[in-house]
């Protein structure tokens, strides 16, 4: 007995992968643009987000998830943050890692001094059905 996957989208630019699981379950694992000052970075994230919310709207009948590298740190001070907490807004995303956390990060590494709200599959959002 097998599960039925299907792939629904797959970025020309490498930055996400869809699939439906059992006609049901929409799973999207997205690596974002690192951080970065200036418009290019904005441009770049916009337009990634921008695909992604194509994928939520097409399939707004799903369930989905969101996982993957978001490449920024959870704070008003980070552009992408920002700009992915519009979409998250948008689409009443839920935070399902890190639940009874407030710390700003899901990862930290000593050996760079570097934190972020993802750099592996652990977050997972999903819209409420």
């Amino acid at each position: 007995m097998g599960i039925n996957v299907k792939l629904i989208h797959r970025d020309e630019e490498s930055r996400f992968i869809t699939v439906m699981l059992a006609k049901q379950l929409v799973l999207s694992c997205v690596y974002l643009p690192c951080h970065s000052a200036g418009t290019d970075y904005e441009v770049e994230l916009s337009s990634v987000l921008a695909r992604l919310e194509g994928i939520l709207d097409k399939y707004s009948d799903r369930v989905h998830i969101v996982a993957g590298d978001y490449n920024f740190e959870c704070s008003a001070s980070h552009k992408g943050y920002n700009l992915f907490s519009d979409l998250v807004s948008t689409y009443n995303f839920e935070c399902m890692d890190n639940e009874q956390d407030d710390c700003g990060y899901t990862f930290f590494t000593k050996l760079w001094v570097d934190h972020g709200l993802i750099k592996y599959w652990l977050v997972i959002l999903y819209i409420n059905g």
